[in-house]
């Protein structure tokens, strides 16, 4: 398996967009067309003001390379996170064909290595339903130093009251901190991996 991130341009796009079409899983509350474009168009705002990056994930098991998901990783605004160091947050779908492969771990270390390596950013933050089990155990599948900040988000407490707020839904925060990303196993993606050094 080959994974890699790119940026969403052309067929691609429509082509995650279309294979999305259904699944209860798509992150994005509107799943029409036009709502998918405005959350392209954003991402690709963020780049230009260099506060996020939003990548389609291309993979290839075989000859093909096909559209797997998307990565979103995104600066944290000052007054979400008062008195602490700057701080990103990751997010990542995978379209079902996707899920149970070694395409999630790859994914996110591929932005987790973007992040540290490109930003100043002393942690990582990635939010996610307190009831998404499976959401949960792929987080703990990685294996990584993630610190479980206590209930009420710690230092990140009004970024998480805020993520609660607009998500409708009780979220629950995993941090990796910058000065133990260093550690991050590259990840085993079967015979024939490739993911850039």
């Amino acid at each position: 398996m080959h994974i890699r991130l790119a940026r969403p341009a052309g067929p691609a796009k429509r082509a995650l967009w279309r294979a999305a079409e259904g699944d209860p899983a798509w992150p994005l509350e509107d799943a029409s067309w036009t709502a998918w474009r405005r959350f392209v168009s954003e991402g690709q705002a963020m780049a230009l003001l260099d506060e996020g990056r939003l990548w389609l994930i291309r993979a290839r098991q075989d000859v093909r390379w096909e559209t797997a998901g998307f990565a979103l990783v995104h600066r944290i605004p000052d007054d979400l996170r008062p008195g602490e160091p700057e701080a990103w947050e990751m997010g990542t779908y995978l379209l079902p064909a996707w899920r149970g492969t070694f395409a999630n771990p790859a994914v996110k270390w591929l932005a987790a290595r973007w992040v540290f390596r490109h930003t100043g950013a002393a942690a990582l933050l990635f939010t996610v339903a307190a009831g998404h089990a499976q959401a949960r155990r792929a987080l703990d599948k990685l294996g990584w130093p993630l610190d479980t900040p206590p209930p009420d988000g710690g230092p990140y407490a009004r970024y998480l009251r805020w993520r609660s707020w607009s998500e409708r839904r009780e979220m629950v925060l995993y941090v990796l901190r910058r000065e133990r990303a260093h550690a991050l196993p590259k990840p085993v993606i079967g015979a024939g991996q490739t993911l850039p050094k």
